[in-house]
């Protein structure tokens, strides 16, 4: 079967997609909006006429059909009944809302997390996020709550801080004490494994000690780097200098040994990053196209490129 264009995707899509959502909604109008999203143009539709709907992109959908090789038919029906279900979940949501505003500040940081996104892709996004710096990396403080099994997340923004009286630097302290206070620095068998196969290849390799570096505090586990207590517990287990490899949000791995930081030495692991970020399942999950470099000397962390 002919493979379809996006705008072809499009077009079915935008003509069929209703006939997947149950009855009561097969006749609604879809609402069809450009937005930015990751520095990205994208295509985002949504029911006319209902007072809470979720938004699907129709670039998404054109990945999936892509790269699972699925029939659109199957792609929308399981986009159809998460949307639905989302659209069910968006009335308790609201009244959580309601609820938050009226919570001590106690209760409202016990559901406060950070997460790191990559600055020079998410520059829409930050304009109505309260965020901080780090590194060419921002932080961003986020409300997260289960409705039903799923764990949903509200960005924070200073329009909601407003309302739920509370500071900005409040948010971000309460949210680092559940996000980051405690990690956990383990040896990466399935990586060392790898490295041991690859010498047996070429025996003139030296073998690097590589770890792997998680927050156990929130979900997602990469945040261990705003740790700087962690980062020098792990330079003193280690022995000093150490490349950290941003394996995805969820996790970071630690490169020690011999280390020249020489240009070759730089791009070799940008090139493994560039790589491992393509075949990742979802862009969503991926942090940064770069590594860092822990300099035990000044106890920070640098920003590795290949030309320093």
């Amino acid at each position: 079967m002919k493979e379809l264009t996006l705008e072809e995707v499009k077009i079915y899509v935008l003509e069929h997609f209703c006939e997947y959502l149950p009855e009561c909604y097969q006749k609604s109008t879809l609402r069809v909006e450009s937005v930015v999203k990751n520095n990205q143009r994208l295509t985002g539709i949504s029911l006319a006429g209902v007072k809470i709907s979720p938004t699907i992109y129709l670039e998404n959908i054109y990945e999936e059909y892509l790269e699972h090789k699925s029939s659109l038919c199957q792609i929308l029906r399981k986009k159809a009944n998460l949307f639905y279900e989302r659209m069910k979940n968006g009335e308790e949501i609201m009244t959580l809302l309601k609820k938050v505003k009226t919570m001590s500040k106690e209760e409202i940081g016990k559901h406060l997390f950070l997460s790191l996104v990559q600055t020079k892709n998410n520059h829409a996004l930050l304009e109505h996020r309260i965020h901080r710096k780090f590194l060419d990396l921002s932080v961003l403080c986020n409300y997260e709550f289960t409705v039903g099994k799923e764990l949903l997340s509200i960005g924070l923004s200073k329009m909601l801080l407003d309302q739920i009286q509370l500071s900005e630097e409040e948010a971000f302290n309460l949210a680092y004490k559940n996000s980051c206070a405690r990690g956990i620095l383990r040896q990466d068998a399935t990586f060392y494994s790898l490295v041991k196969l690859e010498m047996r290849l070429n025996p003139e390799l030296e073998m690097p000690d590589v770890h792997l570096a998680y927050s156990l505090d929130g979900e997602y586990g990469a945040n261990i780097m705003l740790n700087k207590q962690f980062l020098k517990m792990a330079s003193d287990r280690l022995g000093g200098d150490y490349y950290v490899i941003p394996a995805s949000i969820y996790e970071l791995i630690l490169i020690s040994g011999k280390i020249d930081r020489s240009e070759e030495e730089r791009t070799a692991l940008n090139k493994m990053i560039g790589e491992a970020n393509k075949v990742a399942k979802m862009e969503k999950f991926i942090l940064s196209d770069h590594a860092y470099f822990y300099n035990s000397k000044t106890h920070k962390l640098e920003c590795v490129y290949e030309e320093e």
